[in-house]
């Protein structure tokens, strides 16, 4: 999916993201929930659960033998860890919040390791970046998917990762909340080459 868009035009609100104000707070919730992620999800951990459950329910019928355990070991952990996958996606939320000073990430309620809870001093934020990463399928192949991030660029170290891994459909969210942030927090919108998202 092509998105043929000027990173800097203004984007509404998009399904998925909420905006809360209360007193000096500012937050942006993110739901990852999105169609695409949770019927897939849901496939995949229909279809493994039910294949290792199945393997284990006829083994298990036969005395099974303490090797298939080890064997299927791998199996039940791939299952449990997809399982997860499946249930972070459908419950969690990021929220971004601007609070003394300090605009902090947070994704939960389930804990996420792989992109963790992250603080940065908004007085040493100089910029806000939107980019595209392009994942091709395989290595001979012409075709992949595309992911966003947005990052915070610091005056006093290195950038701060705010948002990761969001799909073509999620796009306008990272677009909105890189604007809500810089409206809210005096940024000027500096255009440059690395800001891309074609």
């Amino acid at each position: 999916m092509q998105i043929n868009r000027d990173p800097h035009d203004p984007v509404s609100m998009p399904k998925g993201v909420r905006i809360e104000k209360w007193g000096g707070d500012f937050t942006i919730r993110r739901r990852w929930a999105s169609v695409n992620l949770v019927g897939r999800t849901a496939i995949v951990c229909l279809l493994l659960n039910g294949l290792v459950g199945y393997v284990w329910h006829s083994l298990s019928d036969q005395g099974m033998p303490n090797i298939f355990k080890i064997v299927l070991l791998p199996f039940i952990l791939v299952c449990l860890g997809m399982t997860y996958y499946f249930l972070a996606s459908l419950l969690n939320s990021t929220q971004l919040r601007v609070r003394n000073n300090c605009l902090t990430v947070r994704h939960g309620p389930l804990p996420w390791i792989s992109f963790g809870n992250r603080t940065a001093r908004t007085s040493g934020i100089q910029q806000l970046r939107c980019t595209s990463k392009w994942s091709p399928s395989d290595s001979s192949s012409s075709t992949g998917h595309t992911t966003y991030q947005l990052e915070a660029f610091q005056s006093n170290g290195p950038p701060v990762k705010l948002l990761a891994g969001l799909d073509e459909n999620q796009h306008d969210q990272v677009i909105f909340i890189k604007q809500e942030i810089e409206k809210h927090l005096g940024i000027e919108d500096r255009r440059g080459r690395e800001d891309s998202l074609t």
